[in-house]
């Protein structure tokens, strides 16, 4: 028990080394300087208003449909979160086998085409930027949510007759009050000119507009959720109807500045050319139109839209 060894030329006791390697074990280096911890009850960011568990079920049309009709199911969907987020829309038909619509099958989908598509109203607003009501002076554009090309129908009452307009998308600087134009990137959508009455219907598709808003533009940050706005959509793109004679084409920027003679958005508005839908903060109209094959074989048919994330 009272062994001793050699150490650098001097005997040493045995049990000296065992408590030297003790103290040496005890003086380790510290495992870190310090600990950040934080906790996050997580929640779904992208819901539909309206349903439990994001579930929701309805009757298609009046019920019986027939083959060649079209059913439209407006959906309310909100982002509760701070930045865009991809989503994807699938749309599938099952055959069912009982007026219960219990055991249906996928392997339908020849039986409907869809489309989703947004509405965005555009009305002529006062100096505090208040709409002015019940003039009768607005338009409608419909667009597809996502499509390789900018897919649209606009309808435009009570406008200055005979006179050429156009359909913009206007893109704020940053320092928007003072570098103004709409040129960030800014695009032509239509040009058309009103009949005698100040009416134009017009459709079409098209290539040159890209997604809308464009990383660019800043309104893809921006808030307009608050007063004098309070627009549902909290950021996207705003889109514009104004005399082509204050509207520079190759520059892509208003020239002049007559608002009183111009129809603005009444909300943002997100637009996809491709790929994932990219919705912003707050809440869009999503309308979902399923049109039945004139040929559809008669039975009881689940037609289900699924919101889903996007992957590439």
């Amino acid at each position: 028990m009272n062994k001793k060894v050699n150490v650098f030329g001097k005997t040493v006791p045995l049990f000296v080394i065992v408590l030297l390697g003790i103290g040496l074990v005890s003086a380790a280096l510290i495992p870190f300087y310090a600990q950040i911890t934080g906790k996050a009850k997580v929640e779904q960011s992208v819901i539909v208003q309206g349903c439990a568990d994001n579930v929701y079920e309805y009757t298609m049309g009046n019920s019986p449909v027939y083959g060649g009709d079209v059913d439209v199911k407006s959906i309310t969907m909100e982002n509760r979160g701070d930045n865009q987020i991809p989503l994807n829309f699938v749309t599938t038909a099952r055959k069912c086998t009982n007026n219960e619509y219990s055991s249906c099958n996928v392997g339908a989908n020849d039986v409907i085409s869809t489309r989703y598509y947004g509405e965005l109203l555009l009305e002529n607003k006062n100096t505090d930027w208040a709409i002015i009501p019940s003039d009768n002076i607005e338009a409608t554009l419909r667009y597809d949510l996502v499509s390789p090309t900018f897919d649209y129908e606009l309808e435009a009452i009570g406008l200055q007759a005979g006179i050429e307009y156009v359909l913009i998308y206007y893109a704020d600087q940053q320092n928007r009050f003072t570098n103004w134009g709409g040129n960030n990137p800014g695009a032509e959508i239509v040009r058309f000119t009103t009949d005698a009455d100040g009416y134009k219907f017009v459709s079409g598709s098209e290539d040159s507009v890209m997604s809308l808003p464009d990383s660019t533009d800043w309104n893809i940050d921006a808030d307009y959720s608050v007063a004098p706005d309070g627009y549902a959509l909290h950021s996207g793109a705003k889109i514009w109807l104004v005399p082509s004679s204050d509207y520079d084409a190759g520059n892509k920027k208003l020239t002049a500045w007559y608002p009183t003679n111009y129809l603005f958005e009444t909300d943002m508005m997100d637009y996809s050319d491709g790929g994932a839908f990219m919705m912003n903060t707050g809440e869009i109209v999503v309308n979902i139109e399923n049109t039945f094959n004139p040929a559809t074989m008669p039975g009881y048919y689940k037609v289900v839209t699924e919101v889903l994330p996007y992957t590439a």
